[in-house]
């Protein structure tokens, strides 16, 4: 496989080798950790994605693991807070959510121009269609695994994320989701360990792809 080129910032794949990307993604656990078997590629990967439901610990493991990398970490949602100088439920409240959306797609466009990053997106944002092809072009895309039971008991019902203000509605989201998530290159069990250890594992995992 061989990448064709790079416009502004963004890894760019010839088609075949981009279907070829997508139809083996690697799946890897703690066992593996140091064995994914991944693919070496002759540009190595400048952006890593962190992706997964509220409370899977995007932005935690993601700041330490940019620390071990000595990138630079962007929380996604707090990007889209700062140009829109309102919180992420109060975008949903006043302009509902396709409007968030719109707003969360354009921020990943920007975000996805910087090298030598961690990027961690919103619970929402890799099951949209562009926003997948945007990450799984630019750089490795790794779904934090968390189970339902975890991720409730990290985040409050009814508090400040507007997705999760209902348990039953908010575990239905959860399992709608799973699919869109297990298309991730790389898959890391975020349940039962600090995101210290976390990181330290994908830092192993991600080895062949940033040489």
């Amino acid at each position: 496989m061989s990448f064709t080129g790079c416009e502004h910032g963004l890894l760019s794949l010839s088609k075949k080798d981009f279907n070829d990307w997508r139809r083996a993604p690697v799946i890897v656990s703690r066992k593996a950790a140091g064995h994914s078997g991944c693919p070496k590629y002759n540009r190595a990967v400048r952006r890593i994605y962190l992706i997964g439901f509220m409370g899977a610990g995007k932005t935690t493991v993601g700041r330490a693991l940019a620390a071990l990398l000595h990138w630079e970490f962007v929380d996604l949602d707090a990007e889209i807070e700062r140009e829109q100088g309102i919180t992420i439920r109060e975008i949903f409240e006043k302009l509902g959510e396709p409007r968030f959306r719109q707003i969360e797609r354009e921020t990943l466009k920007t975000v996805s121009k910087r090298t030598d990053a961690v990027i961690a997106v919103g619970g929402g944002a890799y099951i949209d269609p562009e926003n997948r092809a945007i990450a799984d072009s630019a750089g490795l895309t790794v779904w934090l695994k968390v189970s339902f039971a975890n991720a409730v008991s990290r985040v409050t019902i009814g508090g400040a994320r507007p997705l999760f203000q209902d348990r039953e509605k908010a575990e239905r989201l959860y399992h709608d989701r799973l699919p869109f998530y297990r298309r991730a290159r790389l898959h890391v069990s975020a349940d039962g360990e600090s995101p210290e250890a976390i990181a330290r594992e994908i830092d192993a995992l991600i080895a062949p792809y940033r040489s």
